[in-house]
């Protein structure tokens, strides 16, 4: 299953047949699982990225643990340390992928692997359920970044790396209860299975899968976006919204297998089942905006 996964990704990816691809190691269980599964796969064309928080005492023994991995397998290693940053969850987050971008530029990269899992995935949903009132899925592709296990539970994961005699590093910070993620983790979701909702994490992320929906962000201009993909001009539109989908709507063309698109008093993108993203007077499609662009809207089908 875990191959399965690597290689659904690799294929959509098109990689030409020397490039290289970054995957994002922290030293955990995960991400060491998916760095060994892509060096199996792709052998020396694999770089390691490494980001370290410095949110613990010991973080440093990550790093050297990582850089260890790297050059004993012969691969290329990158680490960086993430200075003057909030140690809350969201502080950390964005923290950690400013840095990431870094190093992925440095190391000119189109692609980095991430080892989020299913669970991740019900653990986000849950998180931003409670605190934004809203089911929304961490996307398995969101610019140059790729998560390949998202549709793999971590038993998978934990049976491989236990099976291959995997080494990694806990990380005691994922104790931390001050941590919402951590409190769902560790308490609320064991309550809902043992409780109330047997299988709530599959559940619940098959129930994301199912509604889908866009994934928006702001991102500077050129910048790797995936085939499901539209990219609008900043300074053009300002501030897309949504308005339900009517009776009245034409759909013109289909872009990918994921939305379409209506040109009708504007452009108008299909956001989930009931919605429509409303972009007023500009669309680009495939990804290219007007020479020119500096900042760009980017919304890519979740």
């Amino acid at each position: 299953m875990l191959y399965a996964a690597l290689d659904r990704c690799l294929e959509s990816l098109e990689l030409a047949p020397t490039e290289a691809l970054g995957v994002a190691v922290s030293g955990g269980r995960d991400s060491m699982t998916l760095a060994e599964l892509a060096r199996r796969r792709l052998g020396r064309r694999v770089f390691i990225l490494h980001v370290d928080h410095q949110a613990r005492a010991d973080s440093s023994d990550d790093a050297a643990f990582v850089a260890d991995w790297a050059r004993r397998h012969e691969l290329r290693c990158l680490q960086e340390r993430l200075d003057g940053h909030r140690l809350d969850e969201a502080g950390l987050r964005e923290g950690r992928y400013r840095v990431l971008e870094g190093l992925r530029v440095e190391a000119e990269l189109r692609w980095v692997l991430l080892g989020h899992h299913r669970d991740d995935q019900a653990e986000t949903l849950l998180m931003r359920l409670l605190t934004r009132g809203r089911l929304e899925p961490m996307p398995g592709r969101r610019g140059a970044y790729v998560r390949p296990l998202i549709r793999v539970s971590s038993e998978v994961i934990a049976r491989y790396a236990t099976r291959h005699g995997l080494v990694w590093r806990e990380d005691s910070s994922n104790r931390d209860p001050r941590f919402l993620r951590n409190r769902l983790r560790r308490e609320l979701i064991p309550l809902i299975e043992q409780v109330y909702r047997p299988g709530f994490r599959r559940r619940l992320v098959a129930e994301a899968r199912r509604r889908g929906g866009f994934s928006p962000r702001i991102s500077d201009w050129p910048s790797a976006v995936g085939p499901d993909a539209v990219v609008f001009d900043a300074d053009q539109v300002k501030t897309p919204c949504y308005r339900p989908i009517g009776t009245e709507d034409d759909w013109s063309m289909e872009l990918g297998a994921s939305f379409r698109v209506l040109r009708k008093r504007g452009a108008w993108i299909v956001a989930d089942g009931e919605r429509l993203l409303w972009a007023p007077g500009f669309v680009a499609l495939a990804g290219r905006p007007h020479a020119g662009t500096t900042r760009a809207w980017i919304f890519e089908w979740k």
